[in-house]
């Protein structure tokens, strides 16, 4: 009769797993032919009849002991290879058969007959085993016994057999690791009860300095939490890290697993050794439900202590729901990070809105703008950030709620114009959405170049300015910035950009010299015409357009400066694209000045004016000014030193002249 007959189905499904199990151990070795030719012909036979579970041909082999003390390439006996399949009789045969067997003998990873017997989870053969005297605390090369193995399996008949032959309850492995945090961490309720049955020990710790109880929590194991509770352990203890029981319940996620804690005592204040609280552990990683537990239970002064707020770690984790729940909780959203946490980040970020904005995170960024987040806690502003990542949708919240688009970050470029260009030379649409909200464009074209005595770009009161030079120091400008070897491609497009948001500013020379070898010269010379021939040079906080006529009667000074334009750029055909401003600007004012300085009717006051034009010496204009005369007298063509001053390219040296002629035939208008 087939032995499956007298079987049940629960018993046949549990016998073909044995076999797949005992299969799965069958060393593909034994099959080989270099393992056949180095084993002898009753080993070969003993194999065989272990593998088909043929016990009377075991016992026919057991007149050649030798056969039982032959190994394998793993160092496997015949009594491994019996204990791992799943016929209880065919081992004990093998142990009848094999007088001198060493059931302690370990394979090349250090498993004994034992060891191999739980793994498999062949239960009688655990049985048969510890019956006919192996040791139940023997341990594998990982320091494991056979009771941690069963209890990790998840076996509890195995796991009852052990300790009924005296397998040590509280046995550790290399981790100091326990079968009871093994039991908990994988939810083995029932083993869990039967090892502490057993004596298991809730107080003892693994390597890290966490309880059974910390690692159940840990893995919301609610069940087996009451169960360690009743059993007496410390609700309170902490491991080497200073995270609490609670802590570790915070990062799983259980509301009623932090419920339990609570309700026994559990402080949800105990900080760990970085500073961090339950609630922060709840907030970064978007538990909503046990946020909510949290926020009435801890105390105000222990997130004082910790140096961050929750409302950090909800923006940092991108979990909105959490984030309004804080918000509407009354939490503050511009509550910064304390110096010695903030020190820890390399970029020394503080507030809760860099953590959104820097995780690209426009949701998290728009709620907190609207809960009244400021721009402008961290040394590296919010905006700088959100233009250097390129994030077009955070830069526009960032300045619909104001933020400083000339802000500066001196850490490590300290220029004279606002930072936040830097970081979008190569991004136009960046730029432009800059420069449309108000970023200071004339700061770009501020430096120190051409004129010891230079104005700022963008024009006050000229009296108030008299006494006002370039005072940025060792700031770097825009014309040097732009002049490095890894930008100067980008300078053309950069400056050609900047042009179209600002009026009245000069290129200084050495700007000047960085543009001629771009392809973008020609068109930039344009605009800067374009700016003198349209008037955009006159003084828009005065309010003034300049109408002076000549002699004649007829020519205005911007129509001298239109014309003048026109004659030099005549002569321009043959000429590169690095000559074209040279010769249609400069040459012109060379060439009208010269001409006025030769005039003999002219006096030596006039003749000074004229030059100081000419080299553009702002001191001696402005000691001049004193003599009114001298801006009064014409020349044989009839030109005043205002005509010279409109031709010529410094916009600071017309805006002298005009204060020097003390308004000597202008018509102020509305412009």
């Amino acid at each position: 009769m087939d032995m499956f007959d007298v079987m049940s189905e629960d018993e046949i499904t549990d016998y073909v797993l044995q076999m797949s199990i005992q299969e799965s151990y069958q060393d593909p070795f034994l099959l080989s032919k270099d393992s056949l030719e180095a084993s002898s012909d009753e080993n070969v036979k003993l194999l065989a009849a272990i593998k088909t579970g043929d016990v009377s041909a075991v016992q026919e082999v057991q007149k050649s002991p030798p056969a039982f003390r032959e190994v394998d390439g793993q160092g496997w006996l015949p009594l491994h290879r019996a204990a791992v399949q799943p016929i209880a009789k065919v081992l004990e045969a093998v142990l009848n058969s094999s007088c001198d067997h060493n059931l302690e003998a370990k394979t090349k990873v250090g498993e004994t007959c034992l060891i191999l017997a739980v793994e498999a989870g062949l239960e009688e053969n655990v049985r048969v085993l510890l019956e006919y005297g192996a040791c139940p605390y023997s341990t594998n090369n990982k320091n494991e016994s056979g009771l941690l193995l069963a209890v990790r399996k998840g076996d509890y008949e195995i796991a009852h057999v052990l300790l009924n032959y005296g397998a040590p309850v509280n046995q550790i492995c290399a981790r100091e690791w326990t079968a009871l945090h093994d039991a908990t961490q994988k939810g083995h309720s029932a083993i869990v009860s039967l090892l502490l049955r057993w004596g298991g020990q809730v107080t003892l710790r693994d390597e890290h300095g966490v309880t059974a109880l910390g690692i159940a929590a840990e893995n919301g194991q609610e069940e087996i939490v009451q169960i360690l509770i009743d059993s007496g352990s410390n609700v309170n203890v902490q491991a080497n890290n200073g995270e609490s029981v609670m802590m570790k319940a915070a990062r799983s996620g259980n509301p009623d697993c932090v419920s339990l804690l609570l309700e026994n005592g559990a402080d949800p204040n105990l900080p760990n050794v970085t500073g961090h609280l339950p609630i922060h552990r709840a907030a970064y990683e978007g538990h909503y439900l046990l946020l909510k537990i949290l926020i009435p239970v801890t105390s105000k002064k222990a997130l004082r202590l910790s140096g961050r707020s929750p409302v950090h770690c909800a923006a940092d984790g991108g979990h909105t729901q959490c984030l309004e729940l804080l918000i509407n909780a009354g939490f503050d959203v511009n509550r910064t990070l304390s110096q010695n946490i903030s020190e820890n980040y390399s970029d020394m970020r503080r507030s809760a809105l860099y953590f959104a904005v820097s995780n690209g995170d426009v949701t998290c960024t728009e709620m907190l703008l609207n809960a009244g987040a400021k721009t402008d806690l961290d040394p590296l502003g919010c905006l700088l950030v959100a233009v250097r990542a390129g994030r077009y949708e955070i830069v526009k919240l960032l300045l619909a709620k104001r933020a400083d688009v000339n802000c500066y970050f001196t850490a490590v470029n300290d220029t004279v114009f606002p930072t936040a260009l830097q970081y979008c030379l190569t991004d136009e649409i960046m730029m432009r959405l800059l420069l449309n909200n108000g970023y200071k464009v004339e700061k770009c074209f501020s430096c120190h170049h051409d004129n010891a005595f230079d104005f700022p770009c963008y024009r006050k009161d000229t009296q108030e300015l008299l006494g006002q030079g370039y005072d940025d120091g060792d700031k770097v400008p825009f014309c040097e910035f732009i002049g490095l070897c890894c930008l100067v491609h980008l300078s053309g497009k950069v400056v050609q950009i900047l042009l179209d948001y600002v009026s009245n500013v000069h290129l200084c020379s050495h700007l000047r010299r960085t543009l001629r070898k771009q392809k973008e010269w020609r068109d930039i010379c344009e605009i800067m015409w374009e700016v003198v021939s349209t008037g955009r040079y006159a003084n828009s906080t005065l309010g003034m357009v300049v109408e002076t006529r000549d002699l004649t009667g007829n020519i205005t000074i911007f129509h001298r400066a239109r014309t003048n334009k026109k004659l030099d750029m005549d002569n321009t055909d043959d000429m590169d694209d690095e000559e074209l401003l040279q010769y249609a600007i400069q040459l012109s004012i060379e060439e009208s000045c010269q001409n006025a300085a030769c005039s003999d009717s002219s006096s030596s006051d006039h003749l000074k004016v004229l030059e100081a034009i000419d080299r553009g010496d702002l001191f001696l204009l402005q000691k001049l000014c004193d003599v009114p005369t001298a801006f009064t007298e014409v020349d044989s063509r009839g030109w005043y030193p205002l005509h010279q001053a409109a031709i010529q390219t410094s916009p600071h040296v017309l805006e002298m002249v005009l204060y020097g002629s003390h308004g000597k035939q202008i018509k102020e208008n509305i412009c």
